[in-house]
């Protein structure tokens, strides 16, 4: 009796052991497929940005008065990276400023401090609309001969942010 609990015992340790390996070789191969998607999800989320603002220039608020003084019109896009309705608006952007001939300017809302926040206000208009909005992203502020002449909140198609800049004297090149 006790050989054949013996082997038995022989029997089930061989089998346990072989689960165990499996289990094993199983945890290895679920780590490999993560590992290798994280990796994949980071080499797509570089090279594939949908946040390409190459084509606008990046300024700081604090040089925005500098911007203005230069232009008789100006786009302003205050956005963020993180934002999906900035994103979605970008090749819009791109869009029209290359049919209506503006160069966009970009400021990154993140980046923006108090002061930054002051010297943006300074361009409200008597209803505050500017001010309400603050921080609503993407703002797209148009200027006009160095005050803001009007205000674009969130997205919408190319069609109606066409007819936007279209009725407020923008034409196409």
């Amino acid at each position: 009796m006790e050989k054949k609990d013996t082997k038995k015992e022989l029997e089930n340790q061989k089998i346990l052991k072989k689960i165990l390996v499996c289990g094993y070789i199983l945890i290895a191969l679920v780590s490999l497929n993560l590992i290798l998607t994280i990796a994949k999800m980071d080499s797509v989320s570089t090279t594939e940005s949908k946040f390409d603002i190459s084509q606008f220039k990046t300024i700081e608020a604090k040089n925005l008065k500098n911007e203005l003084n230069t232009k008789d019109k100006a786009v302003l896009l205050i956005g963020k990276e993180d934002c999906v309705y900035t994103e979605k608006m970008i090749p819009i952007l791109k869009r029209a400023q290359e049919e209506y001939g503006y160069k966009t300017l970009y400021l990154d809302f993140n980046e923006l401090s108090d002061e930054d926040k002051d010297a943006i206000l300074e361009y409200d208009d008597d209803t505050n609309v500017l001010e309400e909005n603050y921080g609503s992203t993407p703002t797209i502020i148009v200027f006009e001969d160095k005050k803001m002449k009007d205000l674009w909140i969130g997205y919408e198609s190319y069609d109606q942010f066409a007819s936007f800049l279209e009725e407020l004297g923008f034409d196409k090149k």
